[in-house]
């Protein structure tokens, strides 16, 4: 046994090494999921990412969020309708979206696992605008609104903040699946739109 050993002692010298560096150097892959806090709505969008340390990545993330508009101020939209109709006995219909897409650049934290967990954080903007959907006694008045609304801005770019975390888990090679929670701020005049999401990406690492 003794005259294997210094055999043995090589190959763990070439083979740990190779052993050790055999882990994806990046990752591409696609992200779904849901919003709430804000109008309950989904999430869309794409990642990339490169490791630059054995458990730190740095990634990027471009998407969309279908609608980021605060409860509160719908409830304030649907207030006005119904003083609108006390005043002129006519009902009125109030509803308005916030889409935002998106772009992302930050830093994760996830160890080379078959099961780990992750977590990230992330700097980026969201460029924010304005879908409006008014009736007057069944008649479509979005037009004529949105005519009042010339002057004002309603589309926006802001600063935007995500820190989140979650599971990371290995399918099959250089596939793996991620389920997390992330929140969000967009640093809109007040009120910031927070928002809070649970969503899962799927990556194909390489």
């Amino acid at each position: 046994m003794k005259r294997y050993m210094p055999l043995v002692f090589v190959l763990s010298v070439l083979v740990l090494p190779a052993v050790a560096t055999a882990q994806d150097r990046g990752f591409v892959g696609a992200v779904g999921g849901v919003t709430f806090v804000t109008e309950t709505s989904s999430i869309f969008g794409a990642q990339v990412g490169a490791r630059i340390a054995p458990s730190l990545f740095v990634f990027g993330e471009i998407g969309r969020m279908q609608n980021v508009l605060p409860e509160d101020l719908q409830d304030e939209l649907d207030l006005a309708a119904d003083l609108f109709e006390l005043e002129f006995g006519t009902a009125m219909e109030l509803d308005a979206r916030v889409p935002a897409f998106y772009g992302l650049a930050g830093i994760r934290w996830s160890r080379n696992a078959r099961v780990t967990p992750f977590v990230e954080g992330a700097v980026g903007f969201a460029r924010l605008s304005l879908d409006l959907d008014a009736r007057v006694g069944g008649m479509d008045v979005s037009s004529l609104i949105e005519d009042a609304l010339e002057e004002e801005d309603t589309e926006a770019t802001k600063f935007l903040l995500a820190i989140g975390g979650g599971i990371n888990a290995r399918l099959i090679e250089h596939l793996r699946l991620d389920v997390g929670y992330r929140y969000s701020r967009i640093f809109t005049d007040d009120p910031a739109i927070n928002t809070s999401q649970v969503y899962a990406a799927v990556k194909f690492g390489f």
